[in-house]
């Protein structure tokens, strides 16, 4: 007990200057939910992917029905209503706009128009060297370049974007906030293995139709699976725009 009371009086606790700070910070649920939302990550940057095509695909139908009176199909995929321009769209807006001030809509609209642009253009660029395919084309309208891209696809892209910013994204940050980090994660996977199985048989049946548009005929099961489940009037249907190169 002697050399207990020596050794404290010998050490006593000193304390801490008013003026320092702790540098370790408590976590709480909601200090965590905001981490979750506003951390860039290849989870965040699938689902805006998703969000965006399925978005897209509403608006080009909603686009063709006003402008054209009619319901046509404007999805990528066979299976799910996709429009994957939009989908990466979204995922650019989303890394492009994340740290812009939201307040300043002017520069919202034209960042968002410009990147939208870009990857509008990429698209359709890759689109037609590797599938030799066009699914769209500006040509003619003001500001077209190349068919790609014009001035009022530019300014669908700043519309969308300021949608995106006080929309879109933060009620899309306050859903994930409310998931469990193991059930979102669980979540991802079984759709992006789901979505990647849609663009293979969508990838497939494209190329196939423009086969059979060429001429040739069925030598292997596969083709002749893809004959049956996709015919040219249905791929015609389901992709009513497309056009193939030469």
């Amino acid at each position: 007990m002697e050399a207990m009371t020596t050794d404290c009086i010998e050490a006593p606790v000193t304390a801490r200057p008013a003026t320092e700070t702790s540098s370790v910070v408590l976590a709480t649920p909601q200090t965590l939910a905001t981490a979750r939302s506003t951390k860039i990550d290849l989870y965040q940057s699938f689902w805006m992917s998703v969000i965006g095509s399925v978005a897209g695909f509403c608006v080009e139908t909603i686009y063709c029905l006003v402008k054209y009176g009619r319901l046509e199909s404007r999805t990528s995929l066979l299976l799910i209503p996709f429009t994957v321009v939009y989908g990466a769209g979204a995922v650019a807006l989303y890394l492009v706009l994340r740290n812009i001030d939201k307040s300043k809509l002017p520069s919202v609209f034209v960042i968002g128009a410009l990147t939208g642009s870009v990857v509008e253009f990429l698209f359709s660029f890759l689109e037609e060297k590797i599938f030799g395919t066009v699914s769209w084309d500006y040509s003619g309208r003001f500001l077209s370049i190349g068919g790609r891209v014009c001035f009022w696809s530019a300014i669908m892209w700043g519309a969308l974007s300021i949608a995106w910013v006080l929309l879109i994204q933060p009620l899309f940050q306050k859903l994930i906030a409310k998931i469990p980090a193991t059930a979102f994660k669980a979540l991802t996977w079984r759709l992006f293995a789901f979505i990647a199985l849609n663009a293979v048989i969508s990838i497939a049946a494209v190329a196939r139709w423009n086969m059979r548009l060429n001429g040739s005929s069925a030598s292997n099961v596969v083709l002749v699976a893809l004959d049956a489940l996709f015919p040219d009037q249905m791929m015609s249907q389901i992709y009513p725009n497309m056009v193939f190169g030469g």
